[in-house]
């Protein structure tokens, strides 16, 4: 089947980054257009960026680093540089822009050792010129490199329990941290309160919920990780599972975090060096005084550089209306909006079927006498046969004739609903020469006859790859318009698209549409009707009345542009035939924003999931229905942290398709909502100051449409074949303690019978004394005996707990590891859960005792503030002997703020006990850098789970 994540080695001959020679090309940092122009912003982007170059280069223990950057600034500044029309590409650059999220974060790092799609930096955090809230700002930077070209995953523990700040090994509670020797304290709430809820000794009962580690800002020694304390200086390493790796960057593999989750508890170094940057030539260290320094370009945004490659093969007159109908009264509407084909842009407009000729030569596009020229070049009349590789070799010549100086970031948007039939050799050919020059192509396959090799040509050289089902429920205007490039800064002319859809058999057309706060400005509505040789009436009304209305119109596609501002609402869109005559149509409505932070939605699709970000000013959108269709199959994507879908409440929606349906699929994702919550900063990198976040809430509806690109499902099989879905959510919800026996209540999400939809047959438990047992061979672990118990899987999504307990006479002071899978009722077997591990003793027995509707209570924490704390390093030396605990030292001994209490068992919640911006702290409690003797007192941890100090 075809998987968009493969693509990463091929996408980016135009803006992919390439390694050569250790040294990383191609590298695009894009200034978003509604930056204020800021010529010092240039300088400060080198300046973070040569910093995070040598960092890389001593991270990776001197084997990579980067060589060329590409800054991009907007049209709108003073000329800067090349001009260059430069579009967005699908991967591996970072963007600066003034959103509102305030955090870093990378975006699209779905799979581990896959990588991202972009980075995005705010621009407060690039033009702060001292410490960030986030860190030194080269820490930062590798920090989401990582996951960006590698694909790796951060290492802090987080809110959501499967991936917690603590879990249970040798005896103790432990934090979620890698590597185990990073110098720290662990206490209650977001700056360490001492508290016996917090006693990591104390495995009879769980630890409170409430307790964080809090790594100290200065550490003895440099060491691991990046991943996980990006905010501390000396953590600037990779962690590692290799043998003889020393302790300060040993890789955790017990800890419940991402990496470990989703990397099948691979170190961060271990999937480094399955990826192509760290193989052959490029695994060789290089000299450790390596100039490390970038090559910068700047390139300024010019306007797109299109041609039009259209089918106008004898196929082409199939269907009703003919495809070359619909195909040309699309492009007349595409051709004269100024919402599509920004005004002067460049295009051209080539045809093929079995030759291929120029219809109009490369044109700017400064009139509207230009855009009528350019509709009349539209073909009207099919017949021949089908040189998809002549139209393409065409449009090439006429790029490199236009612009001979430079091809690089043309575009060409081939359209066909056929297979070659001349030498099909010449489209890959196309291809590759195309890659040669830096030409996208994005390919349209318009019908399920259209050779399959469309994708391959748009996959070579880095462009999108859709498809148009005849009598399916995705406009063609939709699938033409997607295939237009957006900018990297964020600049053109492309409205968003707000609704799209299609109706059958009807005289009447009825629909509405919903237009936000952000949107509004100069809303466009169109209608297409399969029998353009009718009348029609048309209107639209708002809430505060009608809008427009014509009648007895002939003139088709139907349209309406309504300029200036809409107020936000609902509208209403009715047509009508005359005569009264039932005929198919399609619809389509587009808005641009009011505001610089309207509402977004991206969509990405690999192995039959469907990822989409539904972001506001890169912000996450929270309590949005989302779902993806497929034909008649469809699927609710949710953004819960469960299943596919990596982190809760990162504005990520995902799910995963189970269909009869196989092959290419149109597939459209709908995002609704009546009202909405932004977070400025639950996810991304680590903050020092979690007082700067903010949860907004937006009381009113929105409602956006986008189409997936390459979307090709799964072939279907004879019989059932599909397994039960991963469970990703297994964690201990509670533990109890009576005499020599403890209760763990174990708690986790149903699966599904085919991957996440349905209901399983049933649950396997097995355990093992060691990891490994798990990881490599789950079946032969041992199975934990459930006995006359009823455990019948419950349906998708339903919660699930139950009671198993651990009997020994001897201290518990060892570690099992529990794992789960599901089965349906032909045997099909899921993939096993994560790990959960517990405390245990030796000579212990485990038993199974049953379903339980035990929830745990988080008590009221006692803050022990009379008390001095000393926060202990655990280091665990893992060889081919049992492990060795080693005490290494004590950190630091923290006189904690003294606070009369009166009554030692408050319910007050400690978090609010400091009042003020800037609590007072006796000078015991700062921790110091000691390069720039500047004090940084904590305050406390995000939301998403990682510390934050001041």
């Amino acid at each position: 089947m075809r998987v968009l994540f493969a693509l990463a080695f091929f996408i980016g001959v135009c803006y992919g980054v390439t390694l050569k020679d250790n040294r990383y090309e191609g590298l695009y940092v894009a200034v978003n257009e509604l930056v204020t122009e800021d010529l010092s912003l240039i300088d400060r982007i080198k300046e973070i960026f040569t910093a995070a170059s040598r960092l890389l280069f001593r991270a990776t223990e001197h084997r990579v680093y980067f060589g060329e950057i590409k800054i991009i600034v907007p049209r709108s500044w003073t000329p800067q540089g090349d001009a260059q029309p430069v579009q967005q590409s699908e991967r591996g650059y970072f963007k600066i822009e003034d959103g509102q999220l305030i955090t870093p974060r990378t975006f699209g790092n779905d799979l581990c050792g896959q990588g991202g799609t972009y980075t995005y930096l705010p621009l407060s955090f690039v033009k702060n010129t001292s410490r960030t809230d986030f860190g030194k700002h080269e820490n930062v930077l590798v920090h989401e490199w990582a996951q960006l070209r590698w694909g790796v995953f951060p290492e802090y523990g987080t809110d959501e329990e499967a991936k917690g700040h603590f879990y249970q090994a040798g005896g103790k509670w432990k934090p979620t941290s890698c590597s185990e020797n990073v110098q720290g304290r662990v206490g209650f709430g977001t700056d360490c309160k001492a508290s016996s809820w917090c006693d990591t000794n104390d495995s009879t009962r769980r630890i409170h919920p409430g307790c964080r580690f809090c790594p100290d800002l200065t550490q003895s020694v440099a060491g691991a990780s990046i991943m996980d304390n990006q905010f501390v200086d000396l953590l600037e390493l990779f962690c590692d599972d290799s043998e003889g790796t020393p302790v300060a960057k040993r890789h955790n593999r017990l800890a419940t975090n991402k990496q470990n989750l989703y990397c099948d508890h691979k170190s961060v170094w271990a999937v480094m060096r399955e990826h192509s940057d760290f193989t052959g030539v490029h695994s060789e260290r290089l000299p450790e005084d390596t100039d490390t320094k970038p090559v910068y370009t700047i390139l300024q945004e010019a306007k797109s550089r299109k041609v039009f490659v259209l089918d106008k093969s004898g196929s082409m007159e199939w269907d009703t209306p003919m495809r070359i109908v619909r195909l040309h009264e699309t492009g007349k509407y595409i051709i004269e909006n100024e919402d599509e084909i920004c005004a002067d842009s460049y295009l051209g407009i080539v045809w093929f079927s079995s030759s291929a000729s120029v219809q109009k030569a490369i044109t700017k596009v400064d009139s509207e006498a230009t855009r009528a020229a350019l509709v009349d070049a539209l073909p009207t009349i099919p017949a021949g046969g089908t040189c998809i590789g002549c139209g393409l070799e065409l449009a090439i010549d006429e790029i490199i004739k236009t612009f001979p100086t430079s091809s690089k970031h043309s575009e060409i948007i081939l359209m066909s609903d056929g297979e070659e039939t001349t030498n099909n050799l010449t489209i890959t050919e196309q291809a590759t020469r195309a890659k040669d020059l830096g030409i996208l192509i994005h390919t349209v396959a318009i019908s399920n006859q259209s050779s399959v090799r469309l994708a391959d040509v748009a996959k070579i050289t880095g462009g999108k790859s859709l498809f148009l089902e005849i009598g399916g429920n995705i406009t063609f205007v939709s699938v033409l318009s997607k295939a237009l490039s957006n900018s990297m800064t964020g600049g053109g002319c492309k409205s968003e698209e707000m609704r799209s859809g299609t109706l059958r058999n009807s005289s009447v057309l009825n629909f509405n549409f919903t237009i936000d706060g952000g949107m509004g400005l100069n809303t466009t509505v169109v209608i297409f009707p399969s029998n353009p040789g009718l009348h029609f009436d048309f209107e639209i009304r708002g809430e505060e009345g009608l809008l427009e209305k014509s009648l007895n119109i002939s003139e088709t596609p139907i349209m309406a542009r309504l300029t200036g501002k809409l107020t936000k609402g609902t509208y209403f869109v009715v047509v009508k035939t005359k005569p009264d005559t039932a005929i198919n149509w399609e619809y389509d409505v587009k808005s641009k924003s009011k505001d610089n932070h309207q509402v977004t939605v991206t969509t990405r699709f690999s192995d039959d999931v469907v990822y989409t970000d539904v972001l506001k000013g890169n912000a996450p959108v929270l309590n949005a229905n989302v779902v993806a269709t497929s034909g008649s199959c469809f699927v609710i994507l949710r953004d819960n942290g469960k299943g596919k879908d990596i982190t809760a409440g990162d504005g990520t929606y995902t799910g995963q398709f189970t269909c009869p349906k196989e092959g290419r699929s149109e597939t459209r994702v709908t995002v609704k909502a009546n009202s909405i919550i932004i977070v400025t900063g639950i996810v991304g990198a680590a903050t020092l100051n979690p007082d700067a976040f903010e949860e907004i809430v937006i009381e009113e509806r929105f409602e956006r449409f986008s189409l997936v690109e390459d979307a090709n499902l799964s072939p279907t099989t004879i019989g059932d074949t599909t397994s039960p879905g991963k469970i990703t959510d297994l964690r201990i919800e509670d533990v109890e303690t009576n005499g020599n026996t403890r209760h763990f209540t174990i708690r986790w999400t149903a699966t599904g019978d085919d991957r996440y939809t349905g209901q399983a047959t049933t649950y396997q438990f097995r355990y093992a004394n060691d990891l490994d047992s798990l990881l490599n061979n789950f079946g032969n672990a041992q199975a934990l005996d459930i006995g006359q118990h009823n455990l019948y899987p419950r349906d998708s999504g339903e919660d699930e707990a139950v009671d198993i307990s651990v009997t020994a006479e001897k201290e518990f002071n060892e570690t099992a590891f529990l794992g789960i899978r599901a089965l349906d009722e032909v045997g099909n077997e899921g993939a096993m859960s994560n790990i959960v591990s517990i405390v245990i003793a030796n000579g212990f027995n485990i038993s199974f005792n049953g379903r339980t509707n035990h929830t745990y209570i988080a008590p009221p924490p006692i803050i022990d503030d009379d008390k001095t704390i000393v926060g202990l390093i655990i280091g665990v030396v893992i060889g081919t002997a049992v492990p060795v605990i080693i005490l290494i030292a004590a950190c630091v001994v923290i006189n904690l703020r003294r606070h009369k209490l009166n009554n030692p068992h408050s319910t007050r919640d400690p978090r609010k006990e400091e009042t003020g911006d800037n609590p007072s702290f006796s000078e015991g409690n700062r921790a110091y850098n000691h390069q720039t003797q500047t004090a940084y007192v904590y305050k406390g941890y995000g939301s998403h789970g990682q510390m934050v100090v001041y």
